[in-house]
């Protein structure tokens, strides 16, 4: 969803896009890699994800004052509720973008159905406790909210529910989410349009049309064969 938006932004903007080598990326961190940022000049280092991995790894190329602004400006947007992620280049570049997170059209009606059916339900996100809340009030029906989590955090998470003899239905679309989709009794991914490769290949369930409202309908239909069987 963020590769989404700040694309969608830079198309708008009218940005063009540049190629980059060596091209990594740090589960749960970011993203790092070269890149050629004016034409014929050298690769330069390039970063995008959270402050703290920015500021881990921009060692050297970023001033005292700019690592106070990036701070100062990170801690305003988590404190509006807002998720943040920063891009900074070896040669002393450096912006934030701010996100703000809109639930599912259709999340508070599927929520309310999983809840009538008699599941508990419950979020695991990698945003900020301000950021998740403000999704979970707007949705309703959230039993339990786990936030700031790690891919790896999730992952475990998901193994001690499932450890508890409980069938764990866990809904994801994106890289960091693959690791828990792979691991829960059932994993859904939203869609092949907006869902990373990752969390596709390792769902168990493809929902096409993007709907959450799908997922119970598969469900129910799930438990009607079940019972003909």
């Amino acid at each position: 969803p963020i590769a989404s938006a700040v694309l969608a932004e830079a198309e708008r903007a009218q940005i063009e896009a540049v190629a980059v080598s060596d091209f990594k990326s740090v589960a749960g961190q970011g993203l790092e890699a070269f890149a050629e940022l004016e034409l014929g000049s050298a690769l330069v280092g390039v970063r995008f994800g959270r402050v703290s991995f920015l500021r881990a790894r921009s060692t050297g190329s970023l001033s005292t004052k700019q690592l106070a602004w990036l701070d100062a400006r990170s801690e305003l947007a988590t404190e509006n509720g807002e998720s943040v992620a920063a891009y900074a280049s070896d040669r002393g570049d450096l912006a934030l973008f701010r996100f703000v997170d809109e639930p599912r059209e259709d999340a508070r009606f599927a929520m309310d159905s999983f809840k009538q059916l008699g599941f508990e339900t419950g979020v695991l996100t990698g945003d900020r406790l301000a950021n998740a809340k403000l999704v979970v009030n707007a949705i309703g029906s959230i039993d339990s909210l786990w936030a700031d989590l790690k891919p790896e955090e999730k992952l475990a998470m998901i193994r001690s529910m499932s450890e508890d003899d409980r069938s764990v239905l866990y809904v994801g679309d994106g890289i960091n989410d693959a690791p828990a989709l792979a691991a829960a009794t059932a994993g859904a991914s939203m869609g092949l349009s907006g869902a990373s490769a990752s969390a596709v290949h390792a769902a168990d369930i493809v929902i096409m049309r993007q709907r959450l409202l799908d997922l119970e309908w598969f469900y129910r239909k799930s438990v009607a064969t079940q019972n003909i069987v």
